[in-house]
């Protein structure tokens, strides 16, 4: 069971929070941990940048995203890299 602390609101009311940032158990209501939020946008957006892919084919996973001198690539699907030339304007 996780730890709680108590945030009072009232003369005699308690709402708990879970250490990880959500409300405690007895509540209908969730709030997403700082924690939370950086693993699923890590997991869904990437880090970062990788090294740019050699051919449309090279390894790599959806949302992976690269960059060089001429292009930045996107990976749409397993081993799927599209890339769009850069420009001045």
């Amino acid at each position: 069971m996780p730890e709680t602390t108590g945030l009072s609101v009232g003369s005699d009311e308690i709402i708990g929070f879970d250490v990880d940032g959500t409300l405690a158990a007895n509540s209908d209501v969730k709030v997403a941990s700082q924690k939370a939020v950086k693993t699923y946008v890590d997991a869904h957006a990437g880090v970062g940048p990788v090294a740019a892919p050699s051919t449309a084919s090279s390894a790599g996973v959806a949302g992976q995203w690269a960059y060089d001198a001429t292009h930045i690539y996107v990976c749409v699907a397993t081993n799927t890299w599209v890339r769009a030339t850069l420009a001045t304007w």
